[in-house]
């Protein structure tokens, strides 16, 4: 029993941390230049694909599998561009409406000051 203690006191010690770095979409020499999905780990510098949409990585046979046949991990990628770049084109949309709206109240604040100083101003005159 003593031992057995011993033996995963050493194990939760010893564990090393999650040394995976979140995913990145960047252009990859390992993957002949192609824009895809990876993560790095940060101790031993290997590099593995993830899944475009999903983000789960891959294991080290799917990742081969995807090397060897990489025009259909890039048809994936390239529907995961395709969506990422409709949603930001909405919400720069949005933000544009949000923006025209925002300087329209602007300018109806400033004609409404100014000519709220007008009246002042001529209420002064008489």
């Amino acid at each position: 029993m003593i031992h057995l203690l011993k033996f995963c006191k050493l194990l939760w010690f010893n564990a090393k941390p999650n040394s995976w770095q979140r995913p990145v979409t960047r252009f990859h020499e390992d993957y002949d230049g192609q824009r895809v999905t990876v993560m790095t780990c940060s101790r031993t510098s290997e590099v593995r694909l993830c899944h475009p949409t999903d983000l789960w990585m891959y294991s080290r046979s799917q990742d081969r599998e995807a090397r060897a046949n990489l025009a259909d991990y890039l048809k994936l990628q390239y529907a995961a561009d395709e969506e990422q770049a409709r949603y930001e084109n909405k919400w720069r949309t949005i933000n544009r409406q949000q923006l025209a709206r925002r300087a329209v109240r602007l300018k109806r604040k400033a004609e409404e000051e100014v000519h709220a100083d007008l009246a002042l101003m001529a209420s002064a005159c008489v």
